[in-house]
């Protein structure tokens, strides 16, 4: 899952494998996928994610567990971040169509 707190912007043509989500920010803050709700209103959908698109303000049980996802996500990035490094500054930071490596890799830079 792509998961995010504040938002995703999407340039076409992307094409993301899994879901995709933004806790807690509404369906507003996903742009450039052409959102299909879908009927239940708990997800969206488009051609470009093969999973569901969730959102704060679709309908529940959707929010609780995006809640719950953001908690697991800030817990997973405290831990990685305690570990040392297995890798430094891979690609400078362009990591665009890279298979990045298992371990923990650290940047001082944005990415």
């Amino acid at each position: 899952m792509l998961l995010a707190k504040t938002g995703i912007s999407n340039v076409p043509k992307s094409a993301i494998t899994g879901d995709l989500g933004v806790s807690l920010a509404a369906a507003t803050y996903i742009t450039g996928f052409n959102l299909i709700a879908d009927p239940s209103n708990e997800f969206a959908t488009s051609t470009q994610v093969s999973g569901k698109i969730c959102a704060a303000t679709y309908k529940q049980p959707t929010p609780t567990k995006l809640t719950s996802a953001i908690g697991d996500m800030q817990l997973a990035f405290s831990d990685a971040a305690s570990r040392a490094p297995d890798v430094i500054e891979l690609g400078a930071g362009n990591i665009g169509g890279m298979v990045l490596p298992a371990g923990v890799c650290k940047w001082g830079t944005g990415l």
